[in-house]
């Protein structure tokens, strides 16, 4: 793990605190920080008007240890600072943008999980079968906030045009710095979807002229600094633009791009495989788009990434190609990887003849590339089949939702074997699932012992457990893994097989000891775990994180209890991190207690939007943010 070095501005130390809390890094001193060196897994921080840009560099001479500068800049100063510290700016790694009024702790926890390198979007995209992005198209992206749940559903990122930002009043045709840093952070305010930033040139279909190209790489070496998650770099800009760019892109994945609109790029030459092999040198994803006047050139497309996967190790970039122009939609929606695709909430497409979404599935299903499947939902207060379907009918796929009552297990065996069988869900406290022939179980429902979702692969029966899934999404979500990692927890429940899917959780994320209040645990997982008694108890207190199974009539002594933690925990001068209830609301006393001690709370409305998630994910490989699921259950609601 890195050594943070943090420069802030004191009106905003606030943030320095909750650094330590997201991370669970350790704020060391200044003085001891350039007297010692630095430690791995700790935090240095400087107020700016005693932070020159050369102690930052010094740091980084004395160490062996990785050190990594951020400088946590508030966009309402922004332009002041600018003016005020150019130059010193430049000494940074990283540099996170925040609003004044509008922070959020999940996009703080998003960018140090990114930067430190404990979250990785790209794998989660890389495993999908099919991926897509939605380019927005905005000028400015403030006016799509209201819709932007609905058109970034199925999304697994999203493109800001920096080329197409359009500040009103602005002088010239091109966005300026501190414009296109306030629309980023407010695209990220927004959705929690990775971000692609392009600056699409004109020769490839864009609006940034050719002579501009070194402001580009400003704005792309600036796009790096802010974290995000992917860049577009055009194989147009020089190999010396490109080599002062590519050193500092940290966690960032470039797409190497080419684009050629003159109808030359004959996908069948050797030339055209050279022009992947260039964009493999410096990209972690190759996108090559030509231009078709012929429905058939989509076969030469096909044919091509045949020739590259085939030549291809696990090692090389996986390729999106595809060709433009009427006659290229169908190579479009072939695609698999990043498909790009638009929305009719879009003021426009960002190339032209460019699909949306529905669209595009649409088509697939008529190709046979989309099976219509039967999701059997074995119905209980917690799984929503007309939820399922609306996601379903949101997104134009063919499959269906059929709400089942529990059965015997022959009946549901024979029900998954059947051709048109897509899945099953179950409710998560069914044990007649776990008495199902199935070719293979996920680590999870291996832990577990419990199976809540089934799905169907290669006419193979696999079984999961989404919900101990869905509350390790939702436990990174405001802290870091590293917070967690080596942290003792507090778990209470009345018996192993309630509490299983936490426990679950807990100890993907590396966490030190389990206490357990109100059930024992399996031999095989005790060196982990050790149930509470009188001595056991008083440790307890010091833990990081408490979590209930407690069903609603056993909840009257969690008040008190998390207030008694809350106590140690102020008396030591560390801080708690998390409660989660899993059948809690916002108006528990226990909740009121946690938040007024700056715990993060997590409660059932959470987990059953974060779980439906994954299962969407794990049954038909789509991607559904939560927020949408939540959104979309408070409508069903009124």
């Amino acid at each position: 793990m890195a050594c943070l070095i943090l420069v802030y501005d004191v009106d905003h130390s606030f943030l320095i605190d909750l650094a330590v809390s997201i991370t669970g890094y350790v704020l060391q001193p200044r003085s001891y920080q350039l007297s010692s060196g630095v430690r791995p897994s700790s935090i240095v921080a400087y107020d700016r008007k005693y932070a020159p840009s050369s102690d930052v560099r010094l740091i980084k001479t004395r160490t062996n240890t990785p050190v990594l500068s951020i400088n946590l800049r508030c966009l309402d100063t922004v332009k002041q600072q600018c003016k005020e510290h150019e130059g010193a700016v430049d000494a940074f790694d990283h540099e996170y943008l925040f609003v004044k009024g509008k922070f959020h702790r999940k996009e703080f926890c998003r960018f140090l999980s990114f930067v430190t390198g404990q979250s990785d979007p790209f794998s989660h995209i890389r495993g999908k079968k099919r991926s897509v992005y939605i380019g927005l198209t905005y000028p400015n992206v403030r006016v799509a906030l209201s819709n932007m749940a609905i058109v970034s559903v199925g999304a697994d990122a999203l493109e800001l045009r920096v080329d197409l930002l359009h500040e009103e009043g602005q002088e010239g045709t091109l966005p300026s710095l501190d414009y296109v840093a306030e629309q980023l952070m407010t695209l990220r305010l927004q959705s929690e979807l990775p971000i692609i930033f392009c600056i699409r040139l004109i020769p490839s279909g864009g609006k940034w002229p050719l002579n501009e190209m070194p402001l580009a790489i400003m704005y792309l070496q600036k796009a790096l600094q802010w974290g995000v998650e992917f860049i577009d770099l055009e194989d147009l800009f020089s190999d010396e633009l490109r080599a002062s760019l590519l050193p500092c892109k940290g966690h960032t994945k470039v797409i190497a791009s080419h684009h050629d609109f003159s109808g030359q790029l004959d996908w069948t030459s050797p030339e055209t495989l050279d022009i992947y092999r260039t964009c493999s040198e410096f990209g972690d994803v190759v996108q090559i788009a030509g231009v078709a006047t012929d429905l058939s050139e989509t076969f030469e497309v096909q044919r091509f990434c045949g020739k590259v996967v085939r030549a291809s190790s696990s090692s090389s970039p996986p390729l999106t190609a595809f060709n433009t122009g009427r006659g290229g939609k169908l190579s479009r929606i072939l695609n698999p990887f990043l498909q790009a695709t638009t929305h009719p909430l879009l003021p426009t497409s960002s190339a032209p003849n460019q699909l949306s979404l529905v669209e595009v599935n649409g088509v697939l299903a008529v190709l046979g590339e989309i099976v219509p499947k039967k999701i059997y939902v074995f119905q209980d207060p917690d799984i929503d089949a007309a939820l399922i379907d609306k996601c379903f009918n949101e997104l134009n796929l063919p499959h269906q939702a059929v709400p089942l009552s529990p059965r015997q297990d022959s009946s549901v065996q024979l029900l998954l074997n059947e051709a048109d069988c897509g899945g099953a869900v179950f409710d998560f406290s069914s044990t007649f699932s776990d008495q199902l022939v199935l070719a293979s179980r996920s680590p999870e429902a291996i832990l577990t012992g419990s199976v809540d979702t089934i799905s169907i692969e290669d006419g193979r029966l696999i079984g999961h457990n989404c919900l101990s899934l869905g509350i390790r999404s939702l436990l990174v979500q405001e802290h870091s893994p590293s917070a967690i990692k080596g942290q003792d927890v507090l778990v209470i429940g009345r018996s192993f097989t309630e509490a299983s899917c936490v426990v679950s959780a807990l100890l993907s994320l590396e966490c030190g000891q389990i206490f357990t209040l109100g059930f024992s645990v399996p031999p095989e997982i005790t060196e982990k775990a050790v149930t509470c008694t009188t001595t056991e108890f008083e440790d307890a207190l010091t833990s990081v994180g408490v979590f209930s199974t407690l069903s609603t009539q056993d909840r009257s002594f969690l008040a008190p209890l998390l207030g008694l933690i809350s106590n140690r925990h102020a008396k030591s001068k560390t801080q708690a991190l998390v409660y989660m209830d899993t059948h809690g609301s916002q108006k528990d006393a226990a909740v009121g207690v946690a938040r007024a001690a700056g715990w993060s709370t997590i409660m059932k409305e959470d987990i059953s939007a974060a779980v439906l998630a994954v299962r969407l994910r794990v049954l038909v490989d789509q991607s559904i943010h939560p927020d949408f699921l939540r959104m979309v259950r408070r409508q069903q609601l009124y």
